[in-house]
């Protein structure tokens, strides 16, 4: 039952909206630049690759529907096995039905039914296909009420699963709901999409299988995402979908870094400084969260003394340690140093700032945990 595409009778269709032009509220977002990129090369590697690379279609920052959504169509009409949408952006909400669209390069926060793409144009696109079997990655970025409408949990969009009910259908999300955001500077990819790449690539660690199956992915990010604090993935594969083979490992290997930085001390280089800070946020993310509390405290201070209480290198390891610092339990303690940072982000980098949008996130989430 297993199966890879066949890649002259499939297409892949992948998405992404990096620049906003006409609205601060919709930050910009160049990570999503490479995971198009990175995860197009994945696909289309090989001999053959799961996809051709010929009929792999890459849309990056469409301006307005028609830039999204013919091509789109055409793919969608072409593809007899398999057809696969990847997008990554900003995700709005309608004001009154709270359905979901995509932002596009020049949507507004607070007009997306007429400047972003409805979600329902792809669902719309996936029943045009003669396709046997659909698959949609959607990798959707979070930056406060830019996307979700507000930061109340009453303001949540319906759940997109629910929205995608179509035969032969897949469906692999990255939906947030109430979590925080999180900033992560400098990073290459999303969160989502660069544990997806590592398990496309290198294969899922506690398995013995040379394939990974649509299944077997979302198991694999549905264990190592929360682990790292970020959102819980959702899935809705249907008929014979989720056996599908996008790719074989490349190879396999220890994962992520090989050599850590040099932690030892209290102070340092500027880079040495960065890496400390760094190296603090990657703890937390494989759920050592004391040990990131620990080593991001310490790495505050000099951030402070060397780049100065201002710099936004200081303001990210500050969100990083409040956000922390909630993780491992004190959300009041959280509490207190996410609002002092968030207004420190508000009077340096101003309001629409993705760092402060993202810091005014995880601020109301606190706000929510203490009574």
């Amino acid at each position: 039952m297993l199966r890879p595409p066949n890649p002259d009778r499939s297409r892949a269709v992948l998405l992404g909206t990096a620049a906003y032009t006409e609205d601060p509220l919709l930050p910009y977002v160049p990570a999503v630049r490479n995971n198009v990129r990175d995860l197009q090369r994945l696909l289309t590697e090989g001999r053959p690759g799961a996809f051709s690379a010929e009929t792999t279609l890459v849309v990056l920052d469409p301006a307005t529907p028609r830039d999204l959504g013919l091509p789109l169509l055409e793919s969608a009409r072409q593809a007899e096995d398999v057809f696969l949408v990847y997008y990554a952006g900003h995700g709005m909400v309608g004001p009154e039905r709270r359905e979901l669209y995509l932002g596009l390069a020049k949507s507004v926060a607070d007009a997306p039914s007429f400047t972003a793409f409805p979600f329902q144009g792809i669902r719309g696109a996936f029943m045009a296909s003669p396709a046997r079997n659909r698959v949609l990655i959607l990798d959707r970025c979070f930056s406060g009420r830019a996307i979700m409408g507000g930061l109340s949990p009453t303001h949540l969009p319906e759940p997109l699963i629910d929205q995608m009910e179509i035969t032969g259908t897949y469906t692999l999300t990255s939906a947030a709901a109430n979590e925080p955001a999180r900033f992560q500077d400098g990073e290459r990819h999303t969160a989502f999409i660069g544990e997806l790449l590592l398990a496309l690539r290198d294969g899922i660690p506690a398995t013995s299988a040379t394939e990974v199956t649509l299944g077997a992915l979302f198991g694999q990010l549905k264990h190592v995402l929360p682990a790292k604090g970020l959102p819980e993935p959702q899935q809705c594969g249907t008929d014979t979908a989720e056996f599908l083979i996008l790719t074989r490992p490349r190879r396999r290997g220890r994962r992520g870094p090989v050599v850590e930085p040099n932690v030892t001390g209290s102070s340092g280089s500027r880079d040495e400084l960065l890496a400390r800070r760094d190296l603090g946020r990657r703890r937390g993310e494989e759920g050592q969260t004391a040990e990131a509390i620990r080593l991001l405290s310490e790495a505050v201070p000099d951030l402070t003394r060397t780049f100065g209480p201002d710099n936004p290198v200081t303001l990210i390891g500050r969100i990083n340690l409040a956000y922390w610092t909630g993780r491992e339990g004190d959300a009041a303690e959280a509490l207190r140093l996410s609002a002092d940072t968030v207004k420190d982000m508000t009077r340096v980098l101003g309001p629409y700032h993705q760092a402060t949008l993202v810091g005014q996130s995880q601020l109301a989430h606190w706000l929510r945990a203490v009574p």
